[in-house]
Order: structure tokens, then sequence, then C-alpha cells
């Protein structure tokens, strides 16, 4: 891997699999070298996630019992199509393809930018968001230092789509996406695809990229969808709750659904609000237009922007999956909170997450079409990953207690929907499995 610069050291190292971690002071050379340094069963198999990759270089990852798939499925070998040289059209795509976009779409490297098309039924389009982690600017108090913690480059983020696991195992007969056509906007602009901005010289140009694939896709598929399901993991969790709106209103279907992944949108502070008006959101039409003075004056969260969306399509589930002491949020979290927030020590316990993660659910309570899957775990991210199948509201991997994750949301996305309400077990004398107020 040519670390004569770089020293190695083991940090996990289980019967499954040896994780490597270098020990460098270059945060995008950290996660470079991270991606090409888990090994599996003695090869190099499957890649890691940057969300995954933070939480590593923190010590917080989420150790869970079933990862001998690994962390983010196989590095793909995809076909690929130019919108420069061609339509790519979705009828003559045979397998599944990488698309680039061209124009002012970019990865914040600089890398031509593409999405991925997972060919299946015309009439099943699940949009899935990847994540990756976010690079931003900090406050003055950080003298406006750029943080580097994100996918941003096209191998980046071919190596962390999780192609194979979850949802996007096509194998499964359990698997509620198995026939889908699956458009995947790839993330390596590290602005939760709402940015207009660049960062020291590097262009931000999430919303750019995503534009260009919803009119490929507006262009492309029928006039009326059977079944339509945005998602995402992650930031792209974020990126699911920013575009909601303008993607529920660029489709008309028979039925549709909002899944957002580990990332209930929680930063401190104002640090939300900051963000959002630094990665330029304001300025595009992501932002409703009576929201757009507030937002240049730092006062509109993204929970506003997803409660508004929830308020116009009220027939659509908006549903958050959600591990209660998610680790991977907390550090991003502190680290906000850190760099934009002006206090250069501010952590958080588990305790004080679970309480705002759980304000953020009760705030959602008053839409009647928000419904919560709350996982008593520290596990980040389960759609893309092996957790799908075994997670239940007791755990990540806690099978024996119903209902199971992959046929709760296989109830709400199907066209004769089960019974399919929030769920949450609160365990007895443990704090940490605390339940918000649900509507009843």
């Amino acid at each position: 891997l040519g670390l004569n610069t770089v020293s190695l050291t083991v940090l996990c190292h289980t019967a499954s699999s040896i994780v490597i971690l270098p020990n460098a002071s270059n945060a995008r050379g950290m996660f470079a070298l991270l991606r090409a340094s888990v090994l599996l069963r003695g090869s190099i198999a499957d890649m890691v996630s940057d969300s995954d990759i933070s939480a590593l270089l923190m010590n917080k990852m989420d150790t869970g019992k079933r990862r001998s798939r690994g962390l983010q499925g196989h590095m793909p070998s995809f076909a690929s199509c130019d919108l420069a040289d061609s339509s790519c059209a979705l009828d003559s795509l045979q397998s599944p393809t990488l698309i680039y976009t061209g124009g002012e779409t970019r990865c914040i490297n600089g890398d031509d930018y593409a999405f991925v098309v997972i060919p299946g039924d015309h009439a099943k389009l699940l949009y899935y968001f990847q994540g990756g982690g976010a690079c931003w600017e900090g406050g003055e108090a950080d003298e406006k230092h750029a943080h580097w913690h994100c996918t941003d480059s096209m191998d980046a983020c071919k190596g962390t789509m999780g192609y194979g696991n979850g949802v996007l195992d096509s194998q499964s007969d359990n698997n509620p996406f198995k026939d889908y056509t699956v458009v995947m906007p790839l993330y390596c602009s590290g602005d939760v695809f709402m940015g207009n901005t660049s960062l020291s010289g590097s262009p931000q140009r999430g919303y750019a990229n995503n534009l260009a694939i919803l009119s490929w896709a507006k262009t492309n598929f029928p006039s009326e969808l059977s079944h339509f399901v945005v998602a995402g993991w992650s930031a792209g969790a974020l990126g699911a709750r920013i575009w909601a709106e303008t993607l529920l209103g660029s489709f008309s279907y028979k039925k549709a659904a909002v899944l957002a992944d580990s990332h209930i949108g929680f930063l401190p502070g104002k640090t939300v609000q900051k963000v959002m008006k630094r990665w330029g959101v304001c300025d595009t039409p992501l932002m409703p237009a009576e929201m757009r003075s507030r937002c240049q004056e730092e006062d509109v969260t993204i929970h506003e922007t997803y409660q508004a969306a929830m308020a116009k399509f009220p027939s659509v589930p908006f549903v958050g999956i959600q591990s209660k002491y998610d680790r991977t949020q907390m550090w991003f979290a502190e680290m906000f909170g850190q760099t934009l927030g002006g206090d250069p020590h501010f952590v958080l316990t588990e305790g004080e997450y679970i309480e705002e993660v759980n304000r953020i659910v009760e705030s959602h309570q008053k839409y009647a079409n928000h419904k919560s899957f709350m996982i008593n775990s520290d596990k980040h991210c389960y759609l893309g990953e092996e957790a799908f199948w075994y997670a239940s509201p007791a755990g990540a991997w806690s099978h024996e207690v119903k209902p199971l994750l992959y046929t709760w949301v296989s109830n709400l996305v199907s066209s004769e929907p089960g019974s399919s309400g929030s769920e949450c077990i609160e365990v007895q004398g443990d704090s940490l499995t605390k339940c918000p107020h649900f509507r009843t």
C-alpha cells in the first residue's frame, strides 16, 4: 500500500476480520488508507464505510456479532455510461451501471461525478442516497478550519455502497426491494447532498449532483410508478430528508415512502442552522420559499424542512430507523459542537444523546404519517447491512424479538401494507433504552 511513512496499528482482531488503522495526522489520508485496510478472511474483499471509519478512529465502532461479510459490501465492477455521449436510457441498461453526469457535477476532490442504476422493474423505484460522513468549515473559534470527514472520491463511493447487502441484496426473497430498479446517488461531496459552495477551494456540489440524477430519472421512468421509495443511510438519510419534498413532488405513484436510516439530524446548539447556510442550501429550491430568509439568518433546521414535506404529503409514511445511542452520530455531533459550535471541549453522554433523539422524534409526532423504528443498540446503519435481517426493537441482532426490521419495512412499502406502527422497547431500569412519547 506504499505506507512507508505511516505506521500501522491493529485495532480489532476477531476470528473473521482484522482491521488495520494508520496512525496519521491527515484525515483524508487516513480515510483513503482505511478503505484499503479491511482484511476479511485473509483477503481484501470488503470495504469499510466512512461513517464507520470515523467511529473506528474514535474507537467507538459497534462490535456487532454478525460482521463476517464486512461493513459495507463488496467492491462492485459495473458497466459505465456517460451522459455527454449518450442518453444512457434506462431501457438500454442490462446490468448495474455507473452513469457519469458531466456539467457542474463533481466530487469534492474534483473527480467526475456518477450515480449508480441497478435495473429492475421500471414501475418500482428505490431512490437510495449513499452515506459517508461530512466535510465542513469550522467557526470563528476554530479559525474556520476545514474538517475532512467524508468520502471524497468516486473510488471511495464505489467501495462503500454496500452492493449485495441488505436492500441491495437481489438474491434474497426476504428483500422487499428485490425487484426494484435502484437509483443510487453516490456521495462524494461531503455536504449531505445539499451543497452549493466550496470548502478550501474544493467544490461541494451535492445539490447539482442530485439535480442531474433527478433530471435523468424523470426522463426515464414511467408517468406513474407503482412503488416509489426515497431512502438513505447515515449522511444519505439527511439527503433523503432534505430532498423528500422535491422528489415526492417530481413523480406520480400509487404507493410511496421515505426511509431515513441512522441519522436523525441532531447536532448541538445552532450548528445545524450554521452548516446548512455554509453549505449553501438557503439559495437552492430545496429550501421552501417561506424559510429562505430565516435560513440566511441561520434560523432553519433540517427538521423544519422535513416536517414541511410530511405536511405536504400526508398519505406518505416518513420513517426514521434509529439506534438509541448510535455512537457514530454521537461522534459527529461532538465534532460539530467542538468545531462549529464554539466549544472545543464539547462531549455528549449517551443519556444526553438519547434525550435529544427522543425530543426530535416527539416533535415529528404531530404528523400522523411519521413512524419510528427505534433499536436498543449503538449500531450505525441497517438498510445496507446484514443487520437489516436481524434487527428488532430489542437490539441490532435480537432476531428472537418481533417485529424484525425487514418485515416491518416490507409492510410499509407493500401494495397491501400490514400493521407498521412506531416500534420501541424500553427495558425497566435501563435509562439507555428510554422511548419517546409516541402518538396514541
